[in-house]
């Protein structure tokens, strides 16, 4: 019975029949590549998407020597382990595979590398407000002429873009906004300040959770 589990597993994905070191590296590649933003994982409570960037596909294809198909359905058989684990759902993964040596030794090698991605992937689809999406800035000198007073300010014009693609109708409604302000040397440097204090925050509330 479980020999005929593997076979069925080995047949409907290409992860499980792959290569354990080969598979750890197209991992490695996934997870930098992530974090690169040079592919992007669109999710809702109802589904999910990605798209990646014009050169990723070809530079991973290339890499590991996969067709155009083969890219295609490796994708879509990590995204079936990966979505699972996002909400934390791992039975669904063996419920479509089976609970077989192929699957677990899979797992075992996925979850450490796309650590990152799966949590933050879990941040994004259980976030209550919104999360920032996207950050830009620039820098610019602005002059201002008032009461025959010529006058510059050094400022910096920054832009951040906040979703919530966990909402059912976050698609529909497009309920994503961008925030977009100006500030000063004073100003950057007391939101570094409070960011500092996050992150320490941030980082023993981490500590804690791993002790």
């Amino acid at each position: 019975m479980v020999r005929e589990v593997i076979s069925v597993a080995e047949k409907d994905s290409m992860i499980l029949g792959m290569d354990p070191e080969k598979l750890g590296d197209i991992l490695n590649h996934l997870a930098r590549s992530y974090e690169d933003d040079k592919f992007l994982i669109d999710l809702s409570t109802s589904g999910y998407s990605f798209t990646v960037h014009p050169d990723f596909e070809n530079e991973f294809s290339e890499e590991f020597h996969l067709t155009e198909e083969d890219f295609k359905n490796m994708m879509k058989d990590i995204m079936l382990f990966v979505m699972p684990l996002v909400m934390d759902k791992e039975e669904k993964i063996f419920a479509k595979y089976g609970e077989t040596k192929e699957v677990m030794n899979a797992l075992s090698i996925l979850k450490p590398r796309l650590r990152n991605l799966i949590e933050s992937l879990q941040f994004k689809l259980f976030c209550k407000t919104r999360y920032l999406k996207d950050f830009s800035w620039d820098v610019s000198i602005r002059v201002r002429q008032k009461g025959g007073i010529k006058m510059q300010f050094p400022l910096s014009v920054i832009k951040m873009s906040l979703s919530r693609e966990g909402s059912l109708l976050s698609s529909v409604l497009g309920e994503e906004n961008t925030v977009t302000f100006e500030c000063t040397l004073r100003d950057v440097e007391k939101m570094i300040e409070s960011l500092e204090e996050i992150k320490s925050a941030l980082k023993e509330v981490q500590r804690r959770d791993m002790t």
